[in-house]
This record gives C-alpha cells, sequence and structure tokens, in this order.
C-alpha cells in the first residue's frame, strides 16, 4: 500500500502529502459488501515546497532530499 503521494516539478518544487487508511465498505458486483481498509489520496492534506536561492534552505534541503530519494529509487528498480 502506498504511503503517500508525491510530485516533483522540475527539480525545483515539491508537493506531497500522506495517505492515510481509512475503513470504509465497499459493494463488489455481486452485491457482496466487504469492510476494506483503503487509502483515499483524494483526501490527502498536500503541502508544497519550493527551493529559493539559499540551497542550506528548509525547502530547498526537502526538495533536494526528495529529488534524491526519486532518483534513487527509480535508479533500482525491484527486479
Amino acid at each position: 500500500m502506498p504511503y503517500s503521494k508525491l510530485y516533483i516539478f522540475n527539480g525545483a518544487e515539491v508537493v506531497t502529502g500522506p495517505y492515510v487508511p481509512t475503513e470504509r465498505p465497499i459493494t463488489l458486483t455481486d452485491g457482496t459488501t466487504l469492510d476494506v481498509v483503503d487509502v483515499m489520496g483524494f483526501d490527502s492534506t498536500l503541502t508544497h515546497c519550493a527551493k529559493d536561492d539559499d540551497p542550506e534552505s528548509q525547502d530547498s534541503l526537502i526538495v533536494s532530499s526528495w529529488q534524491r530519494w526519486f532518483d534513487a529509487t527509480w535508479r533500482y528498480p525491484p527486479t
């Protein structure tokens, strides 16, 4: 299950937000109702950070950190 959403724009801005697991009922096509744990991504509260002229500012460090995470994640895909 994913834990958050992450958008990186041009290596200069980050928008991220956690998915909060929620128990909710779903109804299958045969009419069976199940209680499931789901992450409702459209309910996530998003935060925005943007790099500025100071590479050591909090926002600049956050953007750089997420960019390094993204690059490393896609450099070593699961096999």
